[in-house]
C-alpha cells in the first residue's frame, strides 16, 4: 500500500473526544490529523490508555500489528506517536522512531522516485551533523491544480518535538498551490536529536541560514510550527533574506504563555530558582535508583532536548524565548496564527507578539475557532483551513494588501486630531464635507465615535455631520427639538439619517416629529417601539431612576470594567483581528467622559419604551428610500428583527454577518452597501 501521487493531499478534518485526560486527547487527535491514522483505530487504542506506560504498550503494540499486516501508513503513523512520552533513552523509542521513517518513505515513495522526483531529500552539513530537508517542486497546471506559475519560495520547520513526517501534508499542499517547499529539521528536532542528539538551540537563525545557503534562497516565507512560532521572528529578525513569516502559533515569550494558562506561574518558576539544586539532586538520586516516573522522565527529557545538566540552566534556555528583545529588528510582513483553545500556547499570545514587532511591514493576526474544528495546538483539526489562510495572506503580501489592522483608538484620534470637535448649544459635533447633501448620523447609547470610519468614508461626497447628544434632556422629544435647531444653526435641511442601536429607534421617532425633514432612513443592528426588547425595558421603568443613582455613585474604574465586559459579549462570528478593532472601539468610548453620558443614555432608553407604538404609515415619506442592515447574531431577537421588516416591507434589507457591533468592526461592508443605496434612490 502506497499513497497515489496523482491525487491531492488529503486533509482531515475534526477534533474528537479520544481519552478523559486532555493531554493524551490532543496527541491522540494529532494521530489522526497530522499523523494520517484511521480515526476507529485512535479510538480503539484510546479506550486503553490510562496512563505513560500504557500509552507506549498500547500504540507501539498497534503499530507492530499493523506493520505485520502491511497497513504502511496506520503502522507509520502509530510508530511515529508511540515514541511521544517514552524516555529518550528507551531503546524502544529510537526503534520506533526509525521504523516510522523507513515506513514514512515507503508510503510516500512516489514522491522521492523517477528521474525528475517531486521531492528531493538532501541533508545539510551544520555544527559537525547533518540537517534532513525535503525540497518540493511547484504543481504546474494539472489534474488537480489549477496552478499556472510558480508563486514563490517557502521553508519550514517544527518546533520542540517534531519530525518531518508530520508536516508533509501541509508542504504537500502549499507545493500544490504554486510554491517550492524545503522542510527541515533543525537542532533538537527528528534525525538531529535522534541520529545525532544535537540539541535544541534558541538561535534559530543559525539552522535557517545553513538552509537558505545551501540552496542559495531569497525572497523566502518561513513557516515556523507549534514552537516555531518563536523561531520564525528570531530568525527574521536576523536574516534579511526572510521577507515574511508565519508563527504557528504565536509565540512571545515562555513567560507570558504560562501567565495566561494559570497566573503568576512564572514568577513561581523563577522563584524555584531557589531550589534548583535541590530538585537536580532529586533527579540524580531517582536516577541513580532506577526510577522511571514522571519526574525523573521530564528532567531527563528536557535537559536531554535542551542540552544542559542543570535545572536553572534549562529555565536559563527557556526564559529566554521571548520576542520583545529582538521585535524592533522586523520588518517583514508577518502572519500570526493561533487557536482559541490551544493546550500547549495560549491564543493571547498572538497579540503580545504583535506589539513587539513595532516595525513589521504589516501583522496579521488569525484566531482559529471550534466552529472550524481548528481550535487546537497548531489548528490540529484543520489544517487545511490553516494552510489557505497562509496561502490567502501570501497573495495579499505579494500584491501588496497585507496591512496591519488599526485599532479604533488609533483611527479615532488621529481623525479627531485633523477634525476637533465644535461646540452649539451643549452639543459637541464634528461637521466634515462641503457637498450639498448632508448625512447625519444618529448614535446609539450616545457613542458617536462609532461613526468615525462613516464620517471618513462619506465627507468626500456628502456633508457629514456626528454629533455628542447633550445630557441635560430627559425624553426623546426634548432631544430630538434640540438636534432639529442644530441642524437649523448649521445649515442642515433634509439629511440621510443614518443610525445604529437604540439610535435607531431616536431616527424612528425624528421622521415621526419632523417627516419633512429627512430625506432618506438607514437603521442599522435595530429594533421598533413594540419589540420584546422595549417591552422589557418597559417593565423596568419603576427601579430606573435608583438604578441610574447607583450608577452615578459607582466609582467609574468599576462601571468601565463592568460595560466593556457586557458589550464584549456583543462580539459574535468576526475575525481575530475585528474584534479586537472592537474591543479597541469600546475602550476608546469607555474613558473617563462616559459615566454622565451613559446615564443619560439608559433614560433615554427608557423614555422610547413608553412612545406611541410607530406606524406603517408613518414611513411614507421616505418610502423607497430606507435601508435595513441587520446583523444574524444581533442581540436582538428574530421576532423582533421580523416586527420591523413587517412594519416597512417596502425596505431594502440585507443580513450581515457577525453581531450587535458588526457595522463597526466590519464597516467597509457596511458602507459599501449603504454607498450602493444612496447611489440608487434619488434624493430630490
Amino acid at each position: 500500500m502506497k499513497f497515489d501521487i496523482t491525487k491531492p493531499m488529503p486533509f482531515k478534518v475534526g477534533l474528537y473526544e479520544l481519552n478523559g485526560n486532555e493531554n493524551y486527547n490532543f496527541q491522540l487527535n494529532r494521530l489522526v490529523n497530522m499523523d494520517g491514522a484511521d480515526l476507529e483505530l485512535v479510538r480503539k487504542a484510546a479506550e486503553r490508555i490510562h496512563d505513560h506506560r500504557s500509552w507506549k504498550r498500547v500504540l507501539l503494540g498497534t503499530a507492530v500489528k499493523l506493520d505485520k499486516a502491511g497497513d504502511i501508513k496506520n503502522a507509520a503513523a502509530f510508530y511515529r506517536m508511540s515514541e511521544f512520552y517514552m524516555e529518550w533513552d528507551d531503546p524502544h523509542a529510537l526503534r520506533a522512531w526509525k521504523r516510522a521513517r523507513k515506513l514514512f518513505f515507503k508510503y510516500y515513495r512516489d514522491y522521492f522516485t523517477g528521474t525528475d522526483p517531486v521531492v528531493e531529500y538532501t541533508e545539510i552539513p551544520y555544527d559537525g551533523y547533518k540537517m534532513p530537508c525535503l525540497k518540493m517542486k511547484p504543481c504546474h497546471k494539472g489534474a488537480y491544480s489549477s496552478v499556472t506559475e510558480q508563486k514563490g519560495t517557502i521553508v519550514m520547520n517544527g518546533g520542540f518535538d517534531s519530525s518531518f513526517e508530520e508536516f508533509f501534508p501541509p508542504m504537500e499542499y502549499l507545493r500544490e498551490n504554486g510554491y517550492t517547499v524545503y522542510l527541515f529539521e533543525g537542532p533538537g528536532q527528528g534525525a538531529c536529536i535522534r541520529l545525532y542528539g544535537a540539541p535544541l538551540t534558541m538561535e534559530w537563525e543559525k539552522p535557517v541560514k545553513a538552509v537558505l545557503d545551501r540552496f542559495d534562497l531569497t525572497d523566502v516565507c518561513l513557516i515556523g510550527a507549534s514552537l516555531g512560532g518563536y523561531f520564525s521572528p528570531r530568525a527574521a529578525a536576523y536574516e534579511r533574506r526572510i521577507t515574511s513569516f508565519v508563527s504557528w502559533p504565536a509565540f512571545s515569550s515562555l513567560t507570558a504563555n504560562l501567565d495566561a494558562f494559570m497566573k503568576h506561574s512564572s514568577s513561581a518558576l523563577e522563584a524555584s530558582r531557589h531550589i534548583g539544586k535541590a530538585l537536580d539532586g532529586l533527579y540524580r538520586l531517582k536516577t541513580e535508583r532506577n526510577r522511571h516516573d514522571r519526574f525523573t522522565a521530564l528532567f531527563k527529557t528536557y535537559y536531554h532536548r535542551l542540552g544542559c545538566r542543570s535545572f536553572n540552566e534549562a529555565v536559563d534556555i527557556l526564559e529566554s524565548i521571548n520576542t520583545k528583545p529582538l521585535g524592533r529588528l522586523i520588518t517583514q510582513d508577518v502572519l500570526l496564527l493561533g487557536a482559541e483553545k490551544d493546550l500547549s500556547i495560549h491564543y493571547s499570545l498572538a497579540d503580545l507578539q504583535k506589539a513587539d514587532m513595532p516595525n513589521a511591514r504589516s501583522v496579521t493576526t488569525r484566531i482559529l475557532t471550534d466552529k472550524e474544528q481548528a481550535s487546537d495546538h497548531c489548528n490540529c483539526g484543520n489544517q487545511k483551513l490553516a494552510m489557505d489562510i497562509i496561502l490567502d495572506w501570501l497573495d495579499d503580501v505579494k500584491h501588496g494588501r497585507a496591512v496591519t489592522p488599526a485599532s479604533f483608538r488609533d483611527e479615532y484620534t488621529e481623525y479627531i486630531s485633523a477634525h476637533p470637535y465644535k461646540t452649539a448649544d451643549a452639543f459637541r459635533y464634528i461637521l466634515d464635507g462641503d457637498a450639498e447633501q448632508s448625512i447625519v448620523f444618529f448614535n446609539g447609547l450616545n457613542m458617536q465615535e462609532m461613526w468615525v470610519p462613516y464620517m471618513k468614508a462619506f465627507s468626500g461626497t456628502h456633508r457629514v455631520l456626528m454629533m455628542e447628544y447633550p445630557t441635560a434632556p430627559k425624553t426623546n422629544n426634548e432631544l430630538l427639538d434640540a438636534i432639529h435647531a442644530l441642524f437649523g444653526k448649521l445649515g442642515i435641511s433634509k439629511p440621510v439619517i443614518i443610525s445604529s442601536s437604540d439610535g435607531g429607534v431616536l431616527a424612528q421617532l425624528y421622521l415621526r416629529r419632523f417627516p419633512d425633514d429627512i430625506s432618506a432612513l438607514v437603521m442599522m443592528t435595530t429594533v421598533t417601539i413594540d419589540s420584546k426588547y422595549c417591552e422589557d425595558t418597559r417593565k423596568e421603568l419603576p427601579v430606573l431612576p435608583a438604578l441610574q443613582r447607583f450608577i452615578g455613585a459607582v466609582p467609574y474604574s468599576m462601571l468601565r470594567k463592568r460595560l466593556i465586559g457586557t458589550v464584549t459579549g456583543y462580539l459574535n462570528d468576526e475575525t481575530h483581528e475585528e474584534k479586537q478593532y472592537g474591543r479597541s472601539f469600546l475602550e476608546t468610548v469607555a474613558d473617563n467622559g462616559y459615566k454622565d453620558k451613559f446615564i443619560s443614555a439608559i433614560g433615554l432608553v427608557g423614555d422610547m419604551s413608553v412612545q406611541p407604538v410607530m406606524r406603517a404609515e408613518e414611513f411614507a415619506p421616505v418610502e423607497g428610500k430606507i435601508l435595513l442592515l441587520q446583523p444574524e447574531k444581533d442581540i436582538f431577537t428574530e421576532a423582533d428583527r421580523k416586527k420591523l421588516n413587517d412594519l416597512i416591507p417596502t425596505a431594502e434589507r440585507h443580513t450581515m454577518r457577525g453581531g450587535h457591533l458588526s457595522f463597526i468592526m466590519c464597516a467597509d461592508e457596511h458602507i459599501a452597501l449603504i454607498k450602493g443605496f444612496l447611489n440608487r434612490i434619488s434624493l430630490s
